[in-house]
């Protein structure tokens, strides 16, 4: 079955296949290069999303193909991803909602959209300065 690994900070990401809990943590191991010194069976896999632990073959079992695990060595630790407030905007539904709502609430929304609101300073009337700092 085919998953997807990547390592404690997310820097380097693998496709591997497996067909058991064990031989998935070699292949994790394998494929993200992980220190020699770590046996395959000391690596901890958690499911990158929410860091919740796969430590049985039947939680195995039960994840869908291409789930995204983190392998973890000794002393690394689980964090969420850092929230990005653009993530949301690959969900095709999310950008029919947005795109709706600024054409809807016109020309100078949908510019303090694309151009960051956080950068648009109201000033006297409805004019508009950038701010850059």
């Amino acid at each position: 079955r085919p998953f997807r690994v990547c390592s404690h900070n997310r820097e380097t990401r693998k496709g591997v296949t497996a067909g058991t809990l064990e031989e998935l943590r070699e292949r994790a191991s394998q494929a993200l290069l992980l220190s020699l010194s770590t046996a395959a069976s000391l690596v901890l896999l958690v499911c990158e999303e929410d860091g919740t632990q796969v430590d049985s073959e039947d939680f195995f079992m039960a994840l869908p193909d291409n789930t995204v695990l983190m392998a973890l060595e000794s002393g690394d630790t689980w964090r969420p991803l850092p929230c990005d407030r653009w993530s949301h905007m690959n969900d095709p539904r999310v950008k029919e909602v947005m795109v709706s709502g600024l054409v809807k609430s016109g020309a100078s929304a949908i510019r303090r959209f694309i151009e960051g609101a956080e950068l648009w300073q109201p000033q006297r009337g409805h004019e508009y300065t950038t701010n850059w700092n």
